[in-house]
């Protein structure tokens, strides 16, 4: 176990490029991150996530009022890691789903269809059963 420098971390990540950057002396990780491209956002419907605990420097606390937030949005990059983490302050109906798909980049999803990760069906999107792993695997606690 090796916290949060495991090798296992960059899973999902250009680890050539963010050698090259690193070399170079202009790598910032959390600029990084967020300089990727989103492929969609997902509420979490629970207060304590393990992913949060780990990397609170994706947090964005720009919406911060004081109060304790009562679910999460995750920016997922195109192979499901989160790249942004927003607190929701405000009361959120789950309707009993530990998650929702709130918003997919089609554009992104157009240039990185291997991910996987979700699909449309109808009107609505919803997660593989790849995607439905990785949610739990996020999630798990």
């Amino acid at each position: 176990h090796h916290g949060n420098w495991s090798g296992l971390n960059l899973l999902g990540l250009d680890a050539a490029q963010i050698l090259k950057l690193s070399k170079s002396g202009q790598l910032s990780f959390k600029e990084y991150l967020m300089s990727l491209p989103i492929l969609c956002r997902v509420t979490v419907f629970q207060k304590n996530v393990d992913w949060i605990d780990r990397y609170p420097e994706l947090i964005d606390n720009s919406n911060n009022d004081g109060e304790a937030p009562t679910a999460w949005d995750l920016d997922l990059n195109c192979n499901g890691i989160p790249i942004r983490i927003t607190p929701r302050r405000n009361e959120v109906l789950s309707g009993g789903a530990k998650y929702q798909i709130i918003d997919v980049y089609e554009d992104v999803r157009a240039k990185h269809p291997c991910s996987g990760l979700l699909f449309r069906k109808g009107q609505k999107w919803i997660f593989t059963g790849k995607g439905k792993r990785l949610m739990d695997l996020l999630l798990f606690r």
